[in-house]
């Protein structure tokens, strides 16, 4: 089995089976498969061979034999479940046991033909995973899709229904050809399984065959023709969603379409957009046949960026040797500077043999200093890692010298210690890299070069010199450089002579390490280095170096607990140089003045003192503590007895069991007074309850300052917090708590609510629910206070914090008498005017009010800080006056000004980047025109060619300009994210009226979008699951369900008239007038109708309008009118007028009327007109539902309320026709 491992992989690879690889239960299957086929024939073949698997549980001898299931039946039940799923929206299957409210389907409704016991053990089967919570579900949604696709495919057999199956994947939106959001994923597998599926769907959308499914099955014409119109919509502009997804190229990057590859690439060669695709296709298919054309593109400066560098990876991938020479040297050699986006590419396919190119780009990078590119960097170290793991040491050391090259540039940073370029400091992380890797596979022998030496020497002082420092790489070096000897001392002494080169201009002499020792140096010595450093001091010739490696030798034997035999090689060393003597004599026996040595006894002595009053300190505490606690335990009411005696003030004992409190709870960090019970253990209870007692008693005695009566200090005394305690206990205890409580009682406690840490006390609610006058008039009193005194850009801190955050309950009852304040104190409130709003707001203050507070604030102010949030009010409050206003007041502006206004507004209106809470506005803005307005405003003053970016496009949002940006196209966002028609008739208008063109194909892309995603099929419920899958149709549940079937009955009718072999259409050739022919279609819908839906004809409107044919349903509110003409009567412009004024505009306007159907019969005589003019064109019959249709899209923005509007024509003379070929 191992040998069939790597084949194996290639398998998988070519076959883009990676991600169902990645599951160990299908790797399983996977594994299976090849060990029986040594294949696995594709994606298509490999999860039907996973299907039987799992169906037919032969992983599971003893439950296939327990619960027997025919594989051919358990494949249909699978898929009629998976189909279901995808249907109806529900991912959950219930098992037979499960609680009958829970979410999810039931299996059995499903598989109604099957017996319980069937059902039962189809849940079992591998198919699905274990029961969750009572459900289970598909373990994969590949196959889960694969199976929905089969039972569409079984579905599409019967007779008369393909035209109602193609319906649900194929639709219509705003005159967009859409796929069905909801059975998108189907299509890949379907398309598979059905010849006009795939025609239809490669039509529209022809990458929908590489998003999922299994390309490789179908023809490689086929193939041919979906390449050719991806390339072709992409060049053009067009969203192809799967155009950037790897795994999607992989499915089509097949080698058979090489040749069509180059030849898109020859014809595309100038367009970027096409080109970023073919590249990366090339790429991915190993197309070396199309390197050539695409060396020339990575070479061009002018080229887009995207194209250059997928380019660049097309050729570094699949080029030739000399091919990607010369990408390379012609890179280098270009004035130009190197985007560090191509170079990542260039070292991610890079050899040993590329050292010198390598460096030669890093001298021609664009910023160099700003790359701090995350692909970049993790690529060079890649590449470094690459070097070590080949062991290529020559060209690490190449690499090394090249990088301390650029290193050594000047100018220098602006620090002695660190000698590093000031330019290129940012390829220090690599070079530690590069010497960590060097050292760890060079010999200890040989020597170190010049460079590594340089950087080692740089890295310590780094780490102060630069922001930011060293990083991960190089912090083994302080560990490793001492185990290499040769290495570690070589440092040492190269650090000497750099301090001894920077001495020299001030004339110090160096003969001691400590100026190097102190940078935290990556050299190091011990005991075992110990020889070392006495062989240097018999072998050095200076002087100087031998005093410093004399020092480090003596800190090397004190720190090794100055044992003999390392005295004794030191004494040895230094025997033959008296000066070397005498130092090491000092070293050994410092001399201590007189002076010195009083001090130092001095010292001792009082520290011994010290000690011993500590000590002594310490056991009176002890003794006083345990005498103090009998005496409490003993008496324990005198606890609280002196506490009214003294005013308020608590007694010492209050005060050291708090005390014993805090310290008992100091170990959760709270300092909590009220948990009087954790006294229990050490006092007894009795102590504890008296303690409890006392607290009560106490919150009634103290009385608390407010800022309000004056009082300007906030210092939490004992005594406050005793008496919050208090409170607290009895809140929490007490039954009677606050109802018990009387008037006077209420108002002293309402003196405590200002107190409280981070909010109010957790009794205030309960309060206000009980005395609500009370406590409104306090904190109103509190709050009013604190807006009288605030100081501009000085916030107090005190109510209104807490009020607006903590207080949500208290905002109804204050937001009338903040409002009257404020109004009275128009320019009062700038320090706190989004707080107060936020109050008024949740308070309930109608809007109309609101305008109108923010209309005197703008006539009475003007602060060009203020007046942005006070349209941005207005704006949320009123948006049509609003909007119109501040075009005025930004028009009004001058230039600077009014960019400085709108950024200000837009921040106010949406607010800042990451703002913990959203501004407290309403947002009746937030409709698709009034979105629309705003964001094309904006973008007059928040021009997008002053959009701030940061390194590698992304943004940084800093000052008020970064978050105007990101405000102004979250307006956008939100515009886009509208479902509905509105939605997408103001995105189609900005692409016309936005002022940057570069924007428009992208608003094309979205408007199309939204169309898609406003297509959506509604989900089923389980029984018009059922319903369809017997008769292809069902019951509707809601009027666009009502819509379809009306539109489904009527392309019946049509097709019987125009194509049946028993069509009346003779019959019905002969009915003259529009009375007759109603008659006649109402009957047939009514016939057809098998229940689901009612026929009114004429039913009257409260306009007294009458539709001609109305189709009503019990479970859907409004009906969907049917607008019938004889087209024979008709002129062209009037059928447009009818269908303006009395289709949409009449028969539609019920809010929940949004679908009607314009059906047009034309007999088909002779003396009857065959050509319209629909605007300024003559159409045929044959082009004159597509004609009505696109007049009806562009006037549907005018009918906001009508969502959908069929037109029909019937052809009664279609059937006599006869066939000439």
């Amino acid at each position: 089995m191992a040998r069939d491992v790597e084949p194996l992989l290639q398998e998988i690879n070519r076959a883009s089976l990676l991600s169902i690889a990645e599951r160990p239960f299908d790797l399983e299957a996977i594994l299976v498969k090849w060990k029986k086929d040594k294949a696995l024939d594709g994606r298509l073949e490999l999860l039907r061979f996973m299907i039987n698997e799992r169906l037919g549980d032969t992983h599971n001898t003893d439950r296939h034999q327990r619960q027997p299931l025919n594989l051919e039946r358990a494949k249909v039940g699978a898929r009629r479940l998976a189909a279901a799923v995808i249907l109806t929206g529900q991912v959950n299957l219930n098992v037979l046991d499960a609680s009958p409210d829970k979410p999810g389907i039931e299996p059995a409704k499903i598989l109604h033909d099957w017996e319980p016991g069937d059902v039962l053990a189809l849940l079992e089967r591998g198919i699905f995973n274990d029961v969750i919570y009572g459900a289970v579900r598909f373990r994969n949604r590949d196959v889960r899709e694969l199976l929905a696709a089969e039972w569409f495919r079984d579905l599409l057999g019967k007779e008369q229904s393909r035209n109602r199956i193609e319906n649900l994947f194929f639709g219509e939106k705003y005159g967009k050809i859409v796929l069905i959001p909801r059975l998108r994923p189907i299509l890949p597998w379907l398309i598979l399984l059905d010849d006009n599926i795939l025609a239809r769907a490669i039509k529209i959308c022809p990458e929908i065959a590489i998003e999922e499914g299994d390309p490789s099955r179908l023809h490689l014409q086929v193939r041919r023709r979906i390449l050719s119109d991806i390339v072709q919509r992409i060049s053009s502009g067009e969203e192809v969603r799967s155009a950037d997804d790897i795994s999607s190229l992989v499915r089509i990057a097949n080698h058979a379409l090489s040749n069509d590859t180059r030849q898109f690439i020859d014809n595309y060669f100038s367009n970027d957009k096409a080109i970023y695709f073919l590249s990366r296709l090339v790429w991915q298919g190993k197309m070396s046949n199309c390197v050539d054309p695409l060396l020339g593109i990575a070479r061009d400066s002018s080229r887009d960026l995207a194209a250059r560098r997928s380019s660049a990876l097309a050729v570094m991938a699949c080029g030739s040797a000399e091919e990607k020479a010369s990408l390379w040297q012609s890179l280098n050699d270009i004035e130009d500077k190197i985007p560090h986006e191509l170079l990542e590419i260039l070292i991610r396919e890079a050899t040993p043999e590329n050292v010198e190119q390598i460096l030669a780009s890093l001298g021609k990078l664009v910023t160099p200093r700003r790359v701090n590119s995350f692909l970049l960097s993790r690529t060079l170290h890649d590449y470094i890692e690459r070097l070590a793991a080949g062991k290529a040491l020559e060209e690490l050391n190449q690499l090394i010298i090249g990088l301390n090259s650029y290193l050594a540039r000047q100018p220098l940073v602006q620090d002695p210690d660190c000698r590093i370029s000031n330019e290129f400091c940012w390829l220090i992380e690599f070079a530690m890299h590069a010497v960590e890797k060097l050292i760890c596979l060079g010999d200890d022998a040989e020597p170190p070069c010049e460079a590594v030496l340089a950087i080692l020497l740089n890295m310590s002082a780094l780490r102060y010199s630069l922001e930011g420092g060293s990083n991960a790489y190089g912090n083994s070096l302080k560990s490793l450089i001492p185990t290499r000897a040769a290495l570690n001392d070589a440092l040492y002494w190269a650090s000497i002579e750099r301090e001894r080169t920077a001495q020299a201009e001030t004339g110090e002499v160096v003969n001691d390490d400590w100026p190097v020792a102190c940078r935290d140096p990556h050299w190091a010595f011990d005991a075992n280095s110990f020889t070392r450093l006495i062989g240097y001091i018999e072998s050095c010739s200076n002087q100087d170096n031998k005093l410093i490696a004399l020092r480090r030798a003596f800190r090397v034997y004190t720190q090794a607990d100055r044992p003999n035999q390392l005295l004794t090689s030191l004494q040895s060393a230094v025997a033959a140089n008296q000066l070397l003597r005498e130092e090491l004599e000092l070293l050994l026996n410092p001399p201590i003045s007189e002076t010195e040595r009083q001090y130092q006894s001095l010292f001792q002595e009082r520290a011994r003192e010290r000690a011993r009053e500590i000590n002594e300190t310490q056991s009176q505490v002890d003794q006083a503590r345990a005498s103090w606690m009998a005496k409490i335990r003993a008496n324990p009411d005198q606890i609280g007895n002196r506490i009214e005696s003294n005013q308020g003030e608590i007694t010492n004992d209050i005060a050291w069991l708090m005390h014993e409190l805090r310290s008992i709870q100091s170990t959760s960090g709270s300092n909590d007074y009220v948990n009087w019970k954790l006294l229990e253990p050490d006092f007894g209870e009795s102590v504890a309850l008296a303690y409890r007692a006392a607290a009560i008693n106490h919150w009634r005695i103290y009385r608390s300052a407010l800022r309000s009566e004056g009082i300007q200090a906030r210092n939490h005394t004992y005594s406050l917090s005793f008496a919050m305690a208090g409170l607290e206990i009895e809140a929490a205890e007490i039954d009677g708590f606050p109802s018990d409580l009387s008037e006077a009682e209420v108002c002293h406690v309402l003196r405590y609510i200002t107190w409280q840490m981070n909010g109010f006390p957790s009794w205030l609610e309960r309060l206000h629910q009980v005395f609500p006058a009370l406590v409104e008039k306090a904190v109103l009193k509190e709050l009013v206070w604190e807006l009288e005194n605030a100081q501009l850009e000085t916030p107090m801190h005190y109510i209104l914090g807490p009020l607006v955050y903590y207080g949500p309950w208290l905002h109804p009852a204050l937001a009338p008498a903040l409002l009257q304040w404020i109004e009275a104190n128009l320019l009062r409130i700038r320090n706190n005017r989004n707080h107060c709003l936020r109050i008024l707001v949740n308070g309930g203050i109608e809007p109309a009010r609101l305008v109108n507070l923010a209309s005197q604030q703008i006539a009475n102010s003007n602060d060009p800080d203020s007046l942005p949030g006070w349209y941005a009010l207005l704006v949320a409050c009123d948006p049509t006056t609003g909007i119109s206003q501040v075009q005025q007041w930004l028009g009004n502006l001058s230039g600077e000004a009014a960019t400085q206004a709108a950024q200000l507004f837009i921040v106010e209106l949406m607010g800042e980047q990451h703002e913990r809470e959203g501004r407290p506005y309403f947002m009746f803005f937030h409709t698709a025109d009034h979105l629309k307005t705003l964001y094309l405003l904006m973008h007059q003053y928040i021009r997008v060619e002053d959009d701030i970016k940061g390194v590698d496009e992304v943004i940084v949002y800093e000052g008020v300009r970064d978050h105007a940006q990101n405000a102004r196209d979250m307006l956008f966002d939100l515009l886009s994210k509208i479902p509905g028609k509105l939605s997408y008739v103001a995105i189609k208008a900005l692409i016309k009226e936005h002022p940057v063109p570069d924007y428009r194909d992208w608003f094309k892309t979205l408007a199309y979008r939204r169309a898609e995603e406003d297509s959506d099929l509604e989900a089923w419920s389980v029984e018009q699951f059922i319903e369809f899958e017997q008769s292809l149709t069902m019951t509707p549940a809601t009027h666009r369900q009502l819509f379809d079937l009306v539109v489904q009955r009527l392309e019946d009718l049509k097709a019987l008239l125009e194509c049946g072999n028993e069509s009346p259409s003779q019959t019905w050739q002969r009915v003259p007038h529009e009375t007759e022919m109603r008659n006649l279609i109402a009957g047939w819908l009514k016939l057809t109708s098998r229940g689901r839906y009612t026929i009114a004809q004429e039913p009257e409107l409260a306009n007294a309008q009458r539709t001609d044919i109305s189709v009503q349903s019990p479970s859907v509110y409004s009906p969907v009118p049917i607008e019938l003409k004889l087209l024979g009567k008709w002129t062209g412009p009037k059928l447009c007028e009818r269908l303006r004024n009395q289709l949409a505009g009449d028969y539609l306007r019920e809010e929940t009327a949004g679908c009607g159907v314009y059906l047009l019969v034309w007999r088909g005589v002779e003396d009857e007109q065959k050509t319209w003019r629909i605007g300024e064109s003559l159409v045929q019959l044959s082009e004159l539902a597509e004609a009505l249709k696109l007049y009806w899209h562009s006037i549907t923005a005018n009918y906001p309320g009508v969502d959908d509007i069929e037109v029909i024509v019937i052809d009664l003379g279609a059937r006599a026709q006869v066939s000439d070929s």
